[in-house]
């Protein structure tokens, strides 16, 4: 998962948090323009570093931004 260079700054609401924790630095995992999200946060959204495409993977995420429309983008790797 990764937020693309020039996009805005994008927090997932971590499990058990709702979009209005969206402000909360401890019910969030930031992720600024251009990063990539880190294993250890994967596994707190997912319960895995690498989670399995077989099941459903859902994210809530805010974005910092006036604009309505944010691109995240979504790699899977097949190892």
């Amino acid at each position: 998962m990764s937020n693309p260079s020039g996009g805005a700054p994008l927090f997932f609401v971590k499990p058990g948090h709702s979009s209005q924790d969206c402000g909360t630095s401890s019910a969030v995992i930031s992720l600024a323009p251009g990063a990539t999200m880190a294993a250890a946060d994967m596994k707190t959204l997912w319960g895995s570093a690498t989670p399995s495409l077989s099941q459903r993977l859902a994210f809530l995420a805010c974005a910092a931004t006036q604009y309505s429309t944010v691109f995240v983008n979504v790699e899977y790797r097949d190892h």
